[in-house]
């Protein structure tokens, strides 16, 4: 197998967006606006400038708390602005090899009142300062991950953590003690395990052997309990023994657990606590008594539905299928004995041979997919579960409807949830690589989009649709002018073109105080080429949340036979070389439709 082969397999086969992600964007040059929307949808950079976003939280005030992989916590605030002081800086102890570092993130319910921030990644206990190799800080040897909890700071309006308020609330145990050979990597099968070996797993201790299959999400349920989803923790490459550990409850791998957020401990009601034998009282403290669900090998992303508190779990595959799993208190998923399939059960033929898988195909009583996809061509996926629209925004087709993506596939979903697991699944939108999804405030749905450094945010508005006139040919060749944008479609919309463009200002330079700006002659926008730089929509351009918002004029000749632009003057739409025009672009406060927009 190539090296490209090699990278290509890692980033499909489990969620590899996050390892050389430099790499990626150069082979699939996937930008902001090359995403595919329905009309009437635009995607805007909300903000940028973030060093490998990751996760998104929303506080009651419109502000937005952005975890990024490294160990950084940003803050946006309510209009859109990164402030300049971060929330909080774990990078001296998060390990963010690969597919590690801090990877969830949230906000108590009741944020700020209860200012408590919520932060799970993989660890690089004090011990790794000294080390080399694979032990060293950032090493890819074994590790373990953690769960902490900080308080926001009143005097700086909540916008950074209080020094010193942090405790460790999942993962007390997870030290350098309990790491199983911090000096090797994830391919050594027969080293110790971190967090203790089968059947003899230590409390409160969330191995990381793997360097993915760790960390996923947190989030609150609505009596206040906090969900916390962690992967099997071992390798993707080979059949590995550590996967097992998903299917034991006295182990914290490869489950959803539910915890207090006031002190780690489970609940009473969580469906595999035991009780002590002398006060009969429940254990609290146990692995067990945190278990929510297992049977999972990487629940990267999961949501919970406002109307039923219900989790909808996306569990990225291992050589085939993706999946959405949604069950009761207690369900076993199945992996890794178990595998695909929608509303029937798969085994997983790698492990089927083993005991373990043996025995539960015996004992049954394993929930199946609600709904599964196979990857392409032997291609691995990365499902992304998002957020349920549960605003009026949108028009009524979204709303309810439950959007998740795939990155390695490039895109979103969303589907509509009936009785009894009854789905019903819909594209959205193509050529977007996103690592979560949420609705904002405004009604509009954020994407944080590591490889691009940004957050993302698609739009819906009422187009006002301008008339269209003219054609374009023959772009080629042509010298883009300086201080011009333009969107490029390839379309046949127009029923006469299989492109189009319109010129847009970026600006920069070119229009003088009378808001005139001037084209030299025989100079055009060309397939993609801007003259001075990237435009953002709704960031480089004036407008509350529009796409433009100026008079642009040009005066020029003509290279060859036709043009096209949109434009609101009556000018005829065909002219031949040498002919002057004069193309008059007037978008103020107008939301061009999706159809003519790329």
């Amino acid at each position: 197998m190539s090296n490209l082969q090699s990278l290509i397999r890692t980033i499909s086969q489990y969620l590899g967006i996050r390892m050389l992600v430099a790499v990626f964007t150069l082979l699939f040059a996937v930008t902001a606006n090359s995403i595919n929307l329905p009309p009437g949808f635009i995607l805007e950079t909300y903000a940028d400038g973030m060093n490998r976003p990751i996760e998104m939280q929303w506080t009651v005030d419109g502000k937005l708390f952005v975890a990024a992989k490294s160990g950084k916590v940003y803050v946006i605030d309510a209009d859109g602005v990164r402030l300049p002081t971060l929330f909080i800086d774990l990078r001296d102890e998060v390990n963010g090899f690969a597919d590690r570092g801090l990877l969830a993130m949230a906000l108590h319910p009741d944020f700020p009142t209860t200012p408590w921030v919520f932060l799970g990644y993989t660890y690089d206990p004090p011990e790794t300062i000294g080390q080399t190799g694979l032990a060293a800080p950032d090493g890819d040897g074994q590790r373990v991950s953690r769960v902490i909890r900080v308080s926001a700071d009143p005097a700086t309006d909540f916008n950074t953590a209080i020094a010193g308020s942090e405790l460790v609330l999942l993962g007390t145990n997870s030290t350098w003690a309990n790491i199983g050979d911090p000096a090797v990597d994830q391919e050594d099968l027969t080293a110790a395990w971190s967090c203790g070996p089968d059947g003899a797993y230590i409390e409160d201790c969330l191995p990381a052997e793997g360097i993915s299959h760790s960390m996923g999400t947190l989030a609150f349920g609505s009596d206040g309990s906090l969900y916390v989803s962690y992967g099997d923790a071992g390798t993707w490459t080979t059949v590995d023994m550590r996967g097992t550990r998903a299917i034991d409850p006295d182990s914290l791998a490869g489950k959803i657990l539910r915890i207090n957020p006031d002190n780690g401990e489970g609940y009473a009601d969580n469906p595999f606590v035991e009780l002590d034998p002398e006060t009969s009282e429940p254990i609290l403290t146990s692995n067990r008594a945190k278990v929510w669900q297992l049977g999972l090998r990487n629940p990267y992303r999961f949501t919970i539905d406002p109307s039923t508190d219900e989790l909808w779990i996306g569990d990225v595959g291992w050589n085939r299928w993706e999946e959405l799993n949604h069950a009761a208190a207690g369900a076993n998923f199945g992996w890794p004995c178990y595998e695909g399939g929608s509303g029937t059960l798969l085994q997983q033929g790698g492990y089927s041979a083993l005991g373990v898988c043996q025995d539960l195909y015996t004992a049954g009583n394993v929930t199946a997919a609600i709904y599964a996809y196979s990857h392409i061509n032997g291609i691995g996926g990365a499902i992304i579960a998002g957020d349920f629209y549960d605003q009026l925004d949108w028009p009524a087709e979204y709303q309810g409807a439950l959007f998740f993506a795939d990155f390695s596939f490039e895109e979103i979903n969303y589907a509509h949830l009936g009785p009894d697991d009854a789905i019903d699944i819909h594209s959205f939108a193509t050529d977007v690589r996103l690592v979560d999804i949420t609705v904002g405030p405004d009604g509009n749905l954020y994407l944080a989009k590591i490889s691009d450094d940004s957050i993302d945010r698609i739009v819906y508005g009422e187009p006002t649709n301008l008339p269209v006139t003219g054609f374009s040919t023959g772009f080629n060749g042509a010298t883009p002018a300086a201080g011009w944008a333009y969107f490029w479609n390839s379309t046949t919309a127009l029923g006469d073109s299989t492109g189009y463009a319109s010129l847009l200002w970026d600006g920069v330079s070119l229009f003088d105080s009378d808001g005139v700006v001037g084209l030299p002659d025989a100079t055009a926008m060309g397939n993609g080429h801007i003259g001075n730089g990237i435009m953002h929509p709704g960031k480089s351009v004036v407008g509350e949340g529009k796409l433009f918002n100026r008079y642009a004029i040009a005066e020029y000749t003509v290279a060859e036979d036709g043009y096209y632009s949109i434009t609101n003057s009556s000018v005829s739409n065909t002219c031949a070389a040498g002919d002057g025009v004069e193309v008059i672009t007037m978008v103020d406060d107008i939301i061009l439709p999706g159809s003519q927009v790329g």
